[in-house]
């Protein structure tokens, strides 16, 4: 395969680099660990990360809270401590004199986490408390406990983020509106490897290629952050950060059981192979009875409506290893691939897709140098990324070929998606202090797509070409603390996207950082560029019959004649002309362009007596070159009344008439210039909206072990602007204006765990591509109750029993039109530990 020769190539010449050992002088970091009352933790974990985030070594405090870590290199870097009950602290520190240098910690009991450390916002480590991004960490105690279907079930509790189940099977997430039943509005990463699907552009939450047991963290940027990670970040960036053998070694093992079916298996094991070399490998199974999919559809000719027949069983799988190789103390070098199988029914922009035998599978090489040659520390990853859809075919299409008499197997063969679709990309990143109050990051992206539909939804049939997509990134950051208390952030990044063109994206933040306090106003532009279907699709719909003759509405005595006209969707990656059926041109559907994303923000996050944790953010956001759904293509001169043209459509094999965005009111009669007797249906872009929005949260300790949050999300959507009349619909914002959350968590010094939470979602109508997608979406209220407690009496190794409760009365909603109703779901699971 290409991709493995050039994997092996840039994986030797990268090897090469970093053989060259480079010596330099070395101290030693030293400290002690205590309590506010200065009584010494014995046991309490020391990681030392360089300021990518990669951990260099990891030690625990001996019984008089003393910790060493010998021959540290010079330079600038992280240390945490962390200890079970206190809160985890981190300080940077720098390593530049002979001799040993001392870094103490006095520890608060506390069940909150407010001193994270992030690693995404920045691209660097940071603490949350001090990022010039609305970020947000979701720490490993709330991912163990969740037991979520799939990993985007984690994000429900994040402030400012719209989250959507639309049963087990899938759940999606977007932030600040405009969603779509399949949005991809987020970039989101795994160990910063985008996991989106290459084809579609979107990501599926059961098919990420990792499990949550190998899950350290997840980190949550809301908000445009393109400045930084390019095209797919216009809307916030998610990246999932799994464990590392040198933090998390041993082996566990966990079973899972509930209602609806529920079964799970995981298990996950790593260590350390000597000085030298470390491993990791981990899995899961998850199967479970969905809650019930049947879509009731009224049709022309089916008055009393025909019902989707949909295998509600869901069947997720995920396997991944990693292999760690330590030439030194500062270097890191990582082998990572993993598969992941999944069958569940998924709401989609053309209707519920069956999922069958859909299949993701990656591979990964990652390098973390500390010491960059003496300059700074870097990061470099190459990444190939493919997916195959498998059998999955349109639920609605395939009811309809039945409805009409097709036999249903026949029907679902002819119906059957393609994507097999690839994608390899490369990263470099440095970073560096110029001195002690200036910082540089900088770094190259490329990314070569490879769509493959075999012609039966896009462009690339026999008589088409094959789609390549290439994208070459560059971005710099300079932060600045000259003045006292002041930091500045400047971010630029230039992309070339070889079917797009160029994208400039810049950022600029100012903060304001006394104490516990961080005051920050931001500036950001971002783009996101026009998916795979909207650009290259090229998908027979229907054809009119030849015996029918239909008279055009605007003109009048003029008969059509009997001649098959087909209707096309075509994808406007190069834009194309219109001509009437003479021949002659009346119109150009012009190239689709990116659509921009403009956001204004003022943030605060700070720790108000000892105790009362705030964070609120105030944003203005203004959208630009919105991408619309398939519209029938405006042609002044000739114009069909919808109801006659339905008359004379016979659906095509693949019966996809069904699936456009309806044919509203009156319906053109185009052609497409190289394509005579088309119908055309396709995307343009349209229309400006601006919004305004306040996300705020309290987090308050009532005692050491036990912290209540609560949290708002208001969101003001202005109306469409600059909308062609040829538009009937631009759509809705497709998210609430109120959002509250909120909870009580508790964290026992023995171990101990237990989380309630509540999402309460105010009615909001949402607009989907679909019919059964539009309506308005009542509102709802859900509680959560996760806890877990250990089994001391378990001798054998460290075992854990625990539960989770979602929807926990049991409160019967919908959160999109045309999906079911979701109810309660309980589980229960036993972990053991085997550490080592």
């Amino acid at each position: 395969m290409k991709f493995t020769t050039k994997l092996y190539f840039i994986s030797m010449l990268m090897l090469g680099l970093i053989t060259h050992k480079l010596y330099s002088q070395t101290s030693n970091v030293t400290g002690k660990i205590t309590d506010e009352s200065g009584t010494e933790l014995f046991g309490c974990n020391v990681i030392l990360l360089n300021l990518q985030g990669g951990i260099i070594v990891g030690t625990t405090t001996d019984e008089k809270g003393q910790y060493t870590i010998e021959k540290v290199r010079f330079g600038s870097y992280i240390i945490k401590a962390a200890y079970v009950g206190f809160a985890t602290q981190s300080k940077r520190i720098e390593v530049n004199s002979d001799g040993e240098q001392t870094v103490d910690f006095k520890l608060i009991e506390s069940s909150s986490e407010l001193d994270e450390i992030t690693i995404t916002a920045g691209r660097k480590a940071e603490k949350v408390s001090e990022a010039s991004s609305n970020i947000h960490v979701i720490g490993l105690k709330s991912v163990e406990i969740a037991q979520e279907p799939t990993t985007f079930g984690l994000l429900k509790n994040i402030n400012g983020i719209d989250y959507v189940e639309t049963g087990m099977g899938q759940q999606q997430v977007n932030a600040r509106g405009y969603a779509s039943p399949f949005t991809g509005g987020m970039l989101t990463l795994v160990d910063n490897r985008s996991v989106s699907l290459p084809g579609i552009g979107s990501v599926f939450g059961s098919g990420m290629g990792v499990s949550q047991q190998d899950i350290k963290r997840v980190e949550v940027i809301v908000g445009p952050n393109s400045a930084l990670y390019g095209s797919g970040a216009a809307q916030g960036v998610i990246n999932i950060i799994t464990k590392n053998p040198k933090e998390y070694a041993g082996t566990s093992l966990t079973f899972r059981g509930g209602n609806k079916k529920q079964l799970g298996l995981s298990f996950r094991t790593s260590g350390l192979l000597g000085e030298k070399f470390g491993y990791k490998i981990s899995g899961e199974r998850f199967t479970a009875e969905d809650f019930d999919q049947r879509v009731e559809i009224i049709s022309q000719g089916q008055p009393t409506g025909i019902f989707t027949n949909p295998n509600n069983d869901i069947e997720n799988s995920t396997f991944n290893g990693s292999l760690y190789f330590f030439p030194s103390s500062n270097t890191e070098l990582v082998y990572a691939g993993g598969i992941s199988f999944a069958n569940f029914v998924n709401q989609s922009n053309i209707g519920s897709l069956q999922i069958d035998n859909f299949k993701f599978w990656y591979h990964q090489f990652r390098a973390n140098f500390s010491d960059f040659f003496g300059f700074g520390s870097a990061f470099f990853q190459a990444n190939y990324t493919s997916n195959d859809l498998g059998n999955t075919y349109n639920l609605r299409a395939v009811a309809e070929a039945v409805a009409r008499g097709d036999n249903e197997e026949d029907a679902k063969k002819a119906q059957r998606f393609v994507d097999e679709s690839e994608r390899f990309d490369m990263e470099f990143q440095h970073n560096f202090d110029l001195d002690t109050k200036n910082f540089i990051t900088w770094g190259l992206q490329y990314t070569n797509t490879l769509p493959n539909s075999k012609g039966t939804i896009l462009s690339d049939g026999p008589q088409g070409n094959k789609i390549k997509i290439n994208e070459f990134g560059a971005y710099l950051q300079y932060e600045n603390e000259m003045l006292k208390n002041i930091k500045l952030t400047v971010s630029g990044r230039y992309d070339n996207n070889d079917v797009f063109g160029d994208q400039f994206s810049p950022k600029l933040a100012v903060q304001y950082k006394k104490n516990n306090h961080n005051v920050r106003i931001v500036y950001n532009k971002a783009f996101t560029s026009p998916a795979v279907q909207p650009s290259f699709s090229f998908l027979p719909l229907a054809v009119l019959q030849t015996n029918v003759e239909i008279d055009p509405v605007n003109l009048p005595g003029v008969t059509v004649p009997s001649v098959p006209v087909n209707m096309i969707l075509r994808g406007a990656s190069e834009g194309f002309a219109i001509t009437d059926t003479n021949g002659n041109q009346v119109g150009k559907i012009k190239k689709l362009a990116p659509t921009e994303t403009e956001s204004y923000e003022f943030g605060y996050k700070g720790l108000l007596f000892d105790k009362l944790y705030i964070d609120f953010t105030y944003y203005h956001t203004i959208y630009t070159n919105f991408i619309s759904s398939p519209i029938p293509i405006n042609n002044p001169e000739l114009v069909l009344d919808a109801s006659s043209v339905g008359a004379g459509l016979i659906p095509t094999g693949q019966g996809w008439a069904s699936l456009v965005f309806g044919v509203p009111g009156s319906t053109p009669l185009t052609n497409v210039a190289e394509f005579p007797n088309e119908l055309v249906l396709s995307y343009v872009n349209f229309g400006k909206a601006k919004v305004d929005g306040v996300d705020v949260a309290a987090e308050y300790s009532i005692t050491p072990n036990i912290t209540a949050k609560l949290a708002y999300s208001y969101a003001k959507y202005g109306d469409f602007e600059q909308v062609p009349t040829f538009i009937a619909n631009p759509g809705t914002p497709n998210s609430p204006e109120n959002v509250w959350r909120g909870g009580l968590k508790y964290v026992g010094k023995q171990g101990a765990f237990a989380e309630l939470t509540f999402r309460a979602v105010e009615s909001y109508f949402f607009t989907g591509a679909q019919e059964y997608q539009r309506g308005e979406i009542p509102s709802f209220t859900v509680f959560n109750l996760s806890g877990e407690i250990p089994l001391n009496f378990i001798k054998f190794s460290k075992a854990n029993l625990g539960i989770s409760l979602k929807n926990l009365f049991d409160n019967k909603h919908i959160e999109l039109p045309g999906t079911p109703k979701l109810g309660f779901l309980g589980s229960a699971y036993l972990k053991f530990n085997f550490d080592k």
